[in-house]
């Protein structure tokens, strides 16, 4: 039998790739390629200058900073703040939805610093706000590309998106709107999908995230929510699936949310009624839309902190056009016209009765928070420009101009905005307590809603002394164990007495007598937690717990969870069981975490008595500070300039660290203490860098000036041996206290010289200043940086509370750099020459500025130069009068502006030279300019150095255009004639050698002049 061989089976042929399939797959990709690139620029204020000095945005990063306290003290969701309003407490993240701050938490968790944590919150949700319209607008559009893309871009570059990025900093309202297309587009999938029920969870959680990062945007989310689901669900046939899925959808949502919203809708009775009035008689008002004011009128959107919010010309203009080019008159196109339209109306003067006469609308605080909608609104319209093209090259065309005009209208311009630096980013408690004294918490600060806003009714809007006496027999304390949120004592009072806390009463504090539960109540001035103490001993527990109400919802949101994750499993969406895992998870910590309370250490030696006792003291090593704990018994009202001295030494006596400051971070007078109260009190002591670790020894003197006594010890882990920040070193003093210890100026330009640091007119100029005080000052004064010219002209400027308030001089030390940036932006037609950077200091109040005593200065000045830089401006115009004569290696003279024309006697000659440097110089030139008569003797001269000593010709640039004007003056006696004008540079420190002259053929000129021309004289009219 024979076998034939099997066949052998050759390779297919590589598809050929032809021009026609590469620009068709280029055509199909092409949309999503320009939405990639142009969303580009709506981050590069973040990347080229850094985070703004936005209105809220400093605000928010403490908040972050204040939140990671508690999370590290081990509550996991801290209704109550018991550090903020100067330690007395605050309830903020009982009424302020905390979800977008958890979100810059999560990434500082991960490793992110405080700044870059918030930049990269931002960064994402803006991604997510064009992910998510991208996704609304697909289905809206049909799958089509080029409707997406422009829908998506033209939410990218909202105005009002990027108004809350860079301009408001609002975090939690970026975060929102970010979720609304989500949420809308979860409501779409949830009526057209043939299994409604597995769109039921992207909808729940989506409108559940909402509820807890912005509950003002969640004001105008049901109607907007409930409206869409309506038209889609008529529309759709009315199908059943879909409408029992929707019902889930919204019930899961709020259950899964109710722990935050419960106890904010029905405990807002609890919070003062000072924010409803600031937004009903200030705010709303000044919000509301006028002919006047509603537009931006501009092609390209002027980003400013003007109010109100405005809405865009060409994003009006460009959602009008593809409202009616869209040609679509189905209900659901209506329907987003109809949005447009309400919510544009809504915000302007005409509707203001209706958000004054409506608390829960008062809540938006501002009319053109409703721009949230509206933006999403006019970006699906907007769209609709495209969404009737069908040209497979007009299209493309059509797309990418329609793209790049929104991104060239709305691209944030923001040079004109100061700057926060991420190395002087400090969002610690000590700086929170020194920026709410700045806000006025001691005053008042009725119009600031970040100390107002949710301050207990109880307690009043000043923190003013207390007007009750000394108490007759204080209980006696013995502290145990305390903490930010509890602490546990023993007490003793030999007849009933009341005792105060120094914190807020708000309900959610709890107290225990011996194991049975005793009702704290507001009393005094403050409104403080008060408890009424039997006579006899006792064990007194106090602790934060929350309400019932907080823990019912809490327990109900919980079972959502539970829920939420039955519904995933049984359905297999393991991405959403995933999510209520975690959140299960996360209630599960908060439940079982208690935030954490130490050992009050006892003192071996009390202060001198002085109307109030020291029980115990708590010392906690946070970074490079030892932070102190003390708690006093105040018994007799306390002076208000008060001040403690804390000092660390080694057990021979050696001094390591100390400190003279005011009580609680230096930001309290102790005159707010009423009698009767406990304390729990706060200082930071700086510790040095590298310091071993060891025992160390804790003294303390109060008031200051007194001897001081041996408290006890500490453990101190190793502190980091940080190098020294990379500043030139100084030693200038600036008042009594202060010192600028160093500097730094860093300059963003591609040009370069050997002689001086050298920008472009256009360019921004960082100066980086390190400061330090012997000890802590009184008042938080301002710096300043201005960019002068030696003749006194100055070009830029930035005043600011150095860090700015990042780094309050209240808190500075003497053993730390406290680092301080000023960003000065030159302007475009900046004067070339050099430009001293003078830095200084004053008092805010009085405007008086600090004496500043240089090394070696022989009095005082009011401010202090730090060395030169140099701008070359852009080469001017050519000269009227055309030269060309070398004046030696240095440059030549081109010529000069504007042409000499006769003069009168007794008149002047005024133009301005021109010099083109060859190369740099290391002498410092004078210019001369001569009348010279027919005999060559001098009529008239003037010497200067170049433009009045303001570009000296050491610090001349190869390449740069030097503009030098001149005038000289004639005698009154001066014989009409003609006479030659003549100019050149000599040497003074060279017994005035001049510099040689070269004609344009080369040729040295013996008088090393430069002729300029004749000049004809006339008699006087």
């Amino acid at each position: 039998m024979t076998t034939r061989p099997l066949p052998i089976a050759r390779p297919a042929a590589p598809p050929r790739v032809t021009a026609r399939a590469l620009g068709s797959t280029l055509l199909t990709w092409l949309p999503w390629l320009l939405l990639a690139g142009l969303s580009l620029p709506v981050f590069w204020p973040f990347y080229r200058e850094g985070l703004p000095r936005s209105f809220d945005g400093g605000l928010h990063l403490l908040r972050l900073g204040l939140l990671d306290e508690t999370l590290r003290g081990g509550a996991i969701y801290p209704r109550w703040a018991p550090d903020a309003l100067l330690g007395f407490g605050y309830p903020l993240f009982g009424y302020y939805a905390p979800g977008s701050y958890y979100l810059a938490e999560l990434l500082h968790l991960l490793g992110l610093s405080f700044y870059a944590a918030f930049v990269a919150a931002f960064v994402l949700l803006m991604l997510a706000a064009a992910a998510g319209m991208a996704r609304l607008a697909w289905d809206l559009f049909d799958g089509r590309r080029w409707p997406t893309a422009l829908a998506a871009l033209a939410y990218l570059y909202a105005p009002y998106l990027v108004t809350n990025t860079y301009i408001r900093g609002a975090l939690a309202e970026v975060a929102a709107q970010a979720l609304l297309p989500w949420i809308l587009w979860s409501a779409r999938r949830l009526v057209y999908s043939p299994q409604p029920r597995r769109a039921a969870l992207p909808l729940a959680f989506s409108l559940a995230a909402l509820a807890v990062t912005h509950n003002i945007t969640l004001l105008f989310t049901p109607p907007l929510l409930l409206g869409y689901l309506a038209v889609l669900w008529f529309t759709a046939g009315r199908p059943r699936p879909a409408g029992s899925a929707a019902i889930l959808a919204l019930l899961l949502a709020m259950g899964l949310s109710a722990f935050f919203w419960l106890p904010l809708l029905l405990e807002r009775a609890f919070v003062a009624n000072t924010g409803f009035e600031i937004a009903r008689t200030v705010w709303l008002p000044a919000s509301a839309w006028t002919r006047a004011n509603f537009l931006d009128g501009g092609w390209s959107y002027d980003h400013t902190f003007a109010r109100p919010i405005r809405l865009g010309l060409v994003q009006a203009a460009l959602a009008a056009a593809g409202a009616i080019g869209a040609r679509r008159r189905d209900a659901e196109w209506l329907f987003w016209i109809m949005v447009a339209l309400i919510s544009g109306g809504l915000m302007t003067a005409w509707a203001l009765p209706l958000w004054q006469a409506s608390d829960l609308l008062t809540l938006a605080q501002f009319t053109w928070r409703l721009l949230s909608v509206h933006s999403l609104g006019l970006a699906l319209l907007t769209g609709g420009l495209l969404a009737g093209w069908r040209h497979r090259l007009l299209l493309p065309l059509a797309g990418g101009l329609l793209m790049l005009l929104v991104v060239f209208s709305a691209r944030p311009r923001l040079a004109w905005m100061d700057v926060f630096a991420p190395e002087s980013v400090d969002a610690s408690l000590p700086v929170m307590a020194q920026t709410e004294v700045e806000k006025g918490v001691l005053g008042g600060g009725e119009g600031n809603s970040s100390i107002q806003e949710f301050r207990p009714r109880w307690a009043p809007a000043t923190l003013a002394a207390s007007t009750r006496g000394p108490i007759a027999a204080p209980p006696e304390v013995q502290l145990e164990q305390a903490g930010p949120f509890a602490l546990r004592a023993t007490v003793t009072a030999g007849t009933a007495a009341p005792l105060r806390l120094a914190s807020f009463y708000f309900p959610g504090w709890r107290a225990w007598l011996d194991g049975a539960p005793l009702v704290p109540y507001p009393s005094g001035d403050l409104g403080l937690l008060t408890l009424d103490l039997p006579a006899g001993r006792h064990r007194l527990d106090v602790r934060w717990q929350g309400t019932r109400l907080q823990a019912a919802a809490g327990a109900f949101s919980t079972a959502m969870l539970c829920a939420a994750l039955g519904l995933a499993l049984a359905q297999r969406q393991k991405g959403f069981g995933v999510l209520a895992g975690a959140g299960l998870l996360l209630a599960g910590a908060a439940y079982i975490a208690s935030p954490a309370v130490a050992r009050v250490i006892p003192p071996l030696a009390r202060p001198e008595p002085m109307g109030m006792q020291l029980l115990g003291y708590r010392a906690v090593q946070h970074g490079g500070n030892l932070r102190l704990y003390p708690y006093w018994l105040v018994e007799t009202a306390q002076p208000g300039d008060l001040k403690v001295r804390w000092r660390l030494q080694t057990a021979t006596g050696d001094p390591i660290a100390e400190t003279v400051t005011r009580p609680y971070y230096n930001a309290l007078p102790a005159a707010v203490w009423p009698p009767g109260t406990l304390v729990d009190d706060a200082y930071a002591l700086p510790l040095p860098a590298g310091l071993p670790a060891g025992r160390y020894q804790l003294w303390l003197a109060i008031p200051a000036a007194a001897e001081p006594v041996l408290l006890g010890s500490v453990a101190l882990a190793a502190t980091p041996a940080t190098s020294a920040p990379a500043l030139t070193a100084l030693d200038v003093r600036f008042g009594d206290q202060a010192r600028l210890a160093g500097y730094r100026l860093e300059m963003h330009t591609g040009q370069e010289s050997t002689a001086l640091p050298v920008l472009a007119s256009g360019d921004y100029l960082r100066v980086h200043l390190g400061w330090q005080a012997d000890q802590p000052l009184d008042t938080n004064l301002h710096g300043f940086v201005h960019l002068v010219s030696p003749s006194g002209a100055p070009l830029a400027q930035e005043d600011h509370l150095p860090g700015p308030f990042f780094q309050p001089p209240t808190l500075w030390t003497s053993t730390r750099l406290a680092p301080d940036v000023y960003l000065l932006r030159l302007p475009a037609g900046a004067r070339g020459g050099i430009y001293y950077p003078r830095v200084g200091l004053y008092d805010f109040a009085s405007l008086d500025r600090l004496p500043v005593t240089p090394p070696g200065a022989p009095a005082p000045q009011d401010s202090y130069a730090l060395p030169p830089i140099k701008i070359v401006a852009p080469p001017p115009a050519a000269p009227a009068r055309p030269l060309d004569y070398r004046l030696g290696d240095l440059a030549t003279l081109a010529g000069y502006t504007p042409a000499l024309q006769p003069i009168a006697v007794g008149s002047a000659i005024t133009l301005t030279l021109q010099y083109r440097v060859l190369q740099p110089s290391s002498q410092n030139l004078t210019r001369f300019a001569q009348l010279l008569d027919p005999a060559n003797q001098v009529i008239a001269q003037q010497d200067s150095l170049p433009a009045q000593g303001d570009n000296p010709t050491w610090a001349w640039v190869a390449g740069e255009t030097v503009v030098d004007p001149v005038t000289l003056a004639l005698p009154a006696d001066t014989m009409p004639g003609r006479y030659r004008l003549v100019a050149g540079l000599y040497d003074a420190a060279a017994g005035g050698t001049r510099l040689p002259v070269y004609a344009a053929d080369g040729t040295a000129i013996p008088e090393q002049w430069a002729f300029l021309g004749d000049v004809e004289i006339t008699a006087s009219p």
